[in-house]
């Protein structure tokens, strides 16, 4: 099993805070005109990280992406745009897009006792987040997940839609390629069972 360490410190959620999702030529009209949503997105039990967790990475296998799990259930976005900018080029390799969006200003937190973050955002705008970096972090039973979004820095939009301030095209020479997200943790990560 690996155990998965950020590539840089995890950056607290902050409203206003820039957000970022990377995407393929592909979905570019259709965030223009109908915004980021889940296309079927799940009931959410707000007082059950566990169970969050669970449905997340219910298959529990070894994962190589979020994004994998995704299956419009949710939408993952970065607070990092070189992550982004990563999965955008197909890991440097094609152009692709990236979706520049705000967090939410006016939400409220939902935290965990052993935690002072937290892992849950139920925002006025109809949107629902968990920042399954924080969940990670905590000693759940049973249900602990490595994925990759603690390196990848995700925030996952459960509910609701997020309209894009700025979609942008980018190439594999626009990125910085000396950031590999995964260079250092190889390809599966493993949950811990």
């Amino acid at each position: 099993m690996f155990i998965v360490e950020p590539v840089e410190n995890k950056e607290p959620v902050k409203p206003g805070m820039p957000i970022y999702r990377g995407f393929s030529k592909e979905t570019y009209k259709r965030y223009l005109a109908e915004g980021i949503a889940p296309e079927s997105p799940a009931s959410i039990n707000k007082n059950s990280p566990s169970e969050i967790i669970s449905f997340l990475f219910r298959e529990r296998a070894p994962q190589k992406h979020i994004r994998g799990l995704e299956q419009g259930r949710f939408i993952s976005f970065s607070v990092q745009k070189r992550v982004s900018d990563f999965y955008a080029t197909a890991e440097y390799r094609k152009s692709g897009y990236i979706a520049i969006a705000r967090f939410p200003d006016d939400c409220e937190g939902i935290t965990i006792s052993q935690s002072k973050r937290p892992y849950m955002y139920i925002c006025s705008d109809n949107t629902v987040w968990i920042d399954l970096r924080v969940l990670r972090s905590l000693d759940l039973e049973n249900v602990a997940a490595h994925s990759r979004t603690v390196v990848d820095h995700e925030l996952l939009l459960m509910q609701g839609t997020i309209r894009p301030e700025k979609i942008i095209s980018v190439k594999p020479d626009d990125c910085d390629r000396t950031f590999s997200p995964w260079a250092k943790w190889g390809e599966k990560i493993l949950p811990r069972l």
